[in-house]
């Protein structure tokens, strides 16, 4: 028979591979966070001014890109009482 999409085939003295949870990898690559000079080069390598000011707002407001792009002119509420 042949062998369907997604099959490995193994040959003698081969184990498969223990699969490894996904957060576990995750965490491994990815840092918890950015440092300010790593967002800063991020901003700085965006291709266009309105790209940098989404990251910019993302990064100041903590939002999720999601979020980031529902923003539109006017959108904004300031809860500030200062000048």
């Amino acid at each position: 028979m042949g062998q369907s999409l997604g099959e490995s085939v193994l040959t003698a003295g081969q184990h498969p591979r223990p699969r490894r949870d996904p957060q576990e990898i995750a965490s491994e690559q990815l840092p918890e966070y950015l440092e300010v000079h790593e967002v800063a080069a991020l901003i700085g390598a965006s291709p266009n001014p309105k790209a940098q000011l989404l990251f910019r707002i993302k990064w100041w407001a903590g939002l999720r890109i999601s979020e980031v792009l529902t923003v539109r002119p006017g959108t904004s509420h300031s809860t500030s009482t200062g000048p």
